[in-house]
């Protein structure tokens, strides 16, 4: 779609109608906000996954992937927190896997979710979580996180 290449105050009006919506319309709002994103639109987003929880496979599939697209445009420690919550509800391997990769690179990865990427059916998934990284400080809330990357800590 054009708009998504397009940022405007109107296009991030619209992506905000979009998520407040209970249609399929609303992954394209994802889509439209990597151009207009602005910080607090993870919480809309959050919002959107627990909405979304008992939807079908292709809906969850494609809206954790989009989470994912928006993630790597805006890592805030708020869209990454979100990026981790959708690993669980992300079906497809592969994706999953690309999702544990951008939040390792980012050093990113909660403790909670170490524990279950390294119990993922997926053998690369499986791997990246054997293979340890550095671990980091989630200067969120505390939690251990494990990265590629040196080692934050809180500030």
């Amino acid at each position: 779609m054009v708009l998504t290449r397009v940022q405007h105050p109107e296009v991030r009006e619209l992506a905000l109608r979009l998520l407040s919506s209970d249609s399929a319309m609303s992954l394209l709002a994802v889509d439209l906000l990597v151009l207009n994103f602005e910080e607090g639109d993870e919480e809309l987003l959050h919002m959107l996954l627990k909405r979304s929880a008992q939807a079908d496979d292709g809906y969850l599939h494609a809206f954790c992937s989009d989470v994912r697209r928006l993630t790597d445009a805006h890592p805030t420690p708020a869209m990454l927190t979100l990026l981790a919550d959708c690993y669980p509800s992300q079906p497809c391997a592969h994706c999953r896997h690309q999702l544990l990769v951008l939040l390792t690179q980012r050093a990113a990865v909660p403790a909670w979710l170490q524990v279950e990427a390294r119990l993922d059916a997926s053998p690369e998934t499986h791997t990246l979580m054997s293979r340890g990284g550095t671990v980091a400080t989630d200067s969120l809330n505390g939690d251990r996180a494990i990265g590629s990357g040196a080692a934050r800590t809180s500030d």
